[in-house]
């Protein structure tokens, strides 16, 4: 139940994130991989732009939001628990 938890989570985090961009008129089309590095293109108002970020970044991020994720259930847990006792 709480992997089932965190990956409807991370649905909707992608989801709001993928629907913000779509209100700005923001493109993101990913470009290459090379060794350590993750390529993306960005399309806005006819400007383009090539964005980067490594593999390090990227697990950082993901271990901060997997993080956030098992917070928010054990405080979800904590309440159901609290309100079941009373």
């Amino acid at each position: 139940m709480a992997g089932r938890y965190v990956q409807k989570r991370v649905v909707q985090d992608v989801y709001q994130l993928r629907q913000a961009l779509k209100q700005r008129n923001i493109k993101v089309v990913e470009d290459t991989q090379d060794d350590f590095i993750t390529y993306s293109m960005i399309y806005y108002r006819g400007y383009q732009e090539r964005f980067g970020i490594t593999r390090d970044v990227m697990r950082t991020e993901t271990s901060l939001r997997l993080t956030k994720y098992t917070a928010e259930l054990g405080d979800t847990l904590k309440e159901a628990s609290t309100k079941a006792k009373d």
